[in-house]
C-alpha cells in the first residue's frame, strides 16, 4: 500500500503544485486540499494513466473518490 500512497500523493501533488501533500488516509481531498470540479477530474485523469486503470463512472462524483482510502478501495478492486 506504500506504492499505492506515494503514486496518489505525487499525483495529487501536479494538481496541487503550491501546496504541501500532508493528508491521512481519511482527511478529505475537498476540504483539506481545496478539491474542485475541476482539480477532481485531473485527479482521476492522473490516477487512470499513473496505475495503468479506467476509474468506473460509479466512481465520477467527487465524495465517491476523495480521500486515500477511497482511492485505495478503487485500485485494489480495479486491478484485481
Amino acid at each position: 500500500m506504500e506504492m499505492e500512497r506515494k503514486g496518489i500523493i505525487e499525483v495529487l501533488a501536479l494538481i496541487f503544485p503550491n501546496q504541501t501533500i500532508d493528508i491521512g488516509d481519511d482527511d478529505s481531498f475537498i476540504d483539506k486540499l481545496g478539491m474542485d470540479s475541476i482539480s477532481f477530474v485531473s485527479f482521476v485523469i492522473g490516477i487512470e494513466s499513473k496505475f495503468d486503470i479506467e476509474v468506473p463512472d460509479e466512481y465520477s462524483l467527487p465524495s465517491k473518490l476523495d480521500t486515500l482510502n477511497k482511492t485505495y478501495d478503487l485500485l485494489r478492486r480495479e486491478r484485481g
